[in-house]
């Protein structure tokens, strides 16, 4: 679902992840209800493995997984819900885990000027 800015951001993702992921059976519901800040994927417990897998290709922080409390049953479907957080497919929501070692050090007793 599309509850982000980008138009056409739920439709450019399934297509993402069919063609360059190999996830066959993802499909696109339309808009969500309401605009939402933080992309969501809601998931019933007996579908925490490929959960974690959507989240792993989507970079989705932990913050953004939403287990239910009842399995799935029959072909009930993971719910993405795509915020304004979404930046595009392929595109990791999350920063680096770490901040780059090469980066110059400033105190603030030294007046130093960015190179």
């Amino acid at each position: 679902l599309n509850g982000g800015e980008i138009a056409g951001a739920a439709g450019a993702t399934v297509t993402w992840l069919q063609n360059e992921q190999g996830v066959l059976k993802s499909t696109n519901k339309a808009n969500a209800p309401e605009k939402i800040k933080k992309t969501t994927l809601a998931y019933a417990p007996n579908q925490a493995d490929q959960a974690r897998a959507l989240a792993e290709m989507m970079g989705l922080p932990a913050t953004a997984m939403k287990p239910g409390t009842a399995d799935a049953e029959g072909l009930q479907a993971m719910v993405l819900t795509l915020g304004a957080d979404f930046k595009g497919a392929g595109i990791p929501i999350t920063g680096p885990a770490k901040a780059p070692e090469d980066i110059q050090r400033a105190s603030a007793d030294k007046a130093v000027c960015a190179q």
